[in-house]
Formats: structure tokens, sequence, C-alpha cells
């Protein structure tokens, strides 16, 4: 039997340069945005867009939100609003898309690693622009 775990082998702290990605200032992220569970429609999930909304301001990005309709499998029917942010770039060329949800499960999960370390990934990654 064998055993393998991939584990990050330079975990950056708070204090890491500038210029580098920090694994500690995205956690502070994930602190936030993982308080509770924030399934689409709930006060809650409006809060951690706020957040997102402030934070990629807060980064100097064009930001917008864009509001849809959904039926789940279920036949319930949802209104989910995305949120874009823009950041220029200085020359033409080929454009980059980050994508990720940012709700949770509604009862079995705060959204940490669905998805909201994709959400802090995308936020830490961009301070670095």
């Amino acid at each position: 039997m064998e055993f393998f775990a991939i584990i990050p082998s330079n975990i950056s702290t708070i204090d890491a340069p500038d210029n580098q990605f920090s694994t500690q200032r995205a956690l502070v992220h994930l602190k936030e945005i993982s308080k509770e569970t924030h399934y689409l429609g709930s006060e809650a999930h409006s809060r951690v867009r706020d957040y997102i909304l402030k934070e990629l301001k807060n980064l100097g990005l064009e930001t917008q939100t864009q509001e849809g309709y959904a039926i789940d499998e279920n036949g319930e029917f949802s209104k989910p609003i995305n949120i874009l942010g823009r950041l220029k770039g200085s020359e033409n060329g080929k454009t980059l898309l980050l994508l990720t949800h940012y709700d949770s499960e509604p009862h079995s999960s705060f959204g940490a690693s669905d998805a909201g370390s994709g959400v802090v990934t995308i936020l830490e990654g961009l301070r670095l622009f």
C-alpha cells in the first residue's frame, strides 16, 4: 500500500514581498468569505458578493454585476448574479478570463473549498498586477 499527498512545499507568509503570491494573504480573504453558508439568494451570499466587489475595486478593476435566471434540476428558480471585473491591459492582444463561482451549498458547506479557494486565488493573483 502506498500513500502520496500533494502538499504545498512553500506556503508564503502574510509579510511576503508585495511582488509574490501570499497564501496567507489569500487566507485572509477566505476567512471572510467562508464565515457562514452563503448559498444563492441568501443574505450571506449578498454580503460575499459585496465583499468581492469591494476587493476588486480596491485592486483597481472596473466592476459590474450581471443578473441572470436559472432553473435547477429540481425545477427551482433562482436569479444568480455574476460579478465581472475588468483589468484593462496596456496593449492590444489576447484576453485572459479568470472564472469561478462564489456561492456555497445551502446546508453542508461554508464554501471554503468549493469555491472560496478559487475566489481568493483570483483576488491574490490580481493583486500582483
